[in-house]
């Protein structure tokens, strides 16, 4: 690519007050595809706004009561802080793939997101999981397979907690579009706090690609 991708705030920085109090402050470092102002900028251009929406219509009604509630019970007053901090994992060959973590700290409960993006940076469209697998190889039993087995050693060996029922959790809460690639292989991941505990932060597990084949053939 002779463009380069660089990151910058897609909005300037939101601080929502109440009394002249400011409340939730936040801000997104969001990819930009310089020299270009096609998809790939517009669809950045719409997470920060709605990310900026999230702030706005989600996080601050939430402060606000807790603001109301710290005032009444002399309690301490509410300062949350919304992030997206997005990363660059693979940039070769025209292929970009990156990730874009939304967290929010401050709050009496533990905020994380994760959103994962593989795009073919010449048409300016995003790969499937299914592009990065041979023709009819079965890659979703493929990726929970491993993730089960990664899962059970992780428990066996105290390294991390996973829910009592993830064997079934990871099945129903699975979607094709949570992965990204990076330099040593396949990344796919499961929501925050779905089939572990929040303390556990956002769950991920690599498939490590084929040496021989190149890296969109995964070890099958």
């Amino acid at each position: 690519m002779s463009e380069k991708v660089t990151f910058q705030p897609m909005k300037q920085d939101v601080s929502l007050c109440t009394d002249d109090i400011p409340l939730v402050t936040a801000q997104a470092m969001l990819p930009h595809f310089d020299g270009k102002n096609g998809r790939f900028n517009r669809y950045y251009r719409a997470f920060a706004h709605q990310f900026d929406r999230f702030c706005r219509q989600e996080l601050f009604p939430r402060a606000e009561a807790a603001y109301y509630r710290s005032r009444e019970d002399a309690g301490p007053i509410p300062q949350w802080r919304a992030e997206v901090k997005s990363t660059v994992t693979y940039e070769k060959d025209g292929i970009l793939s990156l990730y874009c973590d939304t967290i929010v700290t401050g709050m009496p409960q533990r905020y994380m997101a994760r959103q994962g993006d593989t795009w073919d940076m010449g048409r300016q469209l995003f790969l499937q999981l299914s592009d990065c697998f041979p023709p009819k190889a079965p890659w979703k039993r493929l990726l929970l397979e491993h993730a089960e087995k990664v899962m059970e050693m992780q428990e066996k060996e105290g390294i991390a907690r996973y829910h009592d029922n993830w064997r079934y959790e990871i099945g129903k809460v699975f979607r094709a579009h949570r992965f990204y690639l990076g330099e040593d292989g396949l990344y796919f991941f499961f929501p925050f706090a779905s089939v572990a505990p929040a303390v556990e932060g956002i769950p991920t597990f690599c498939l490590p690609y084929d040496q021989e084949r190149g890296p969109f053939v995964p070890f099958l």
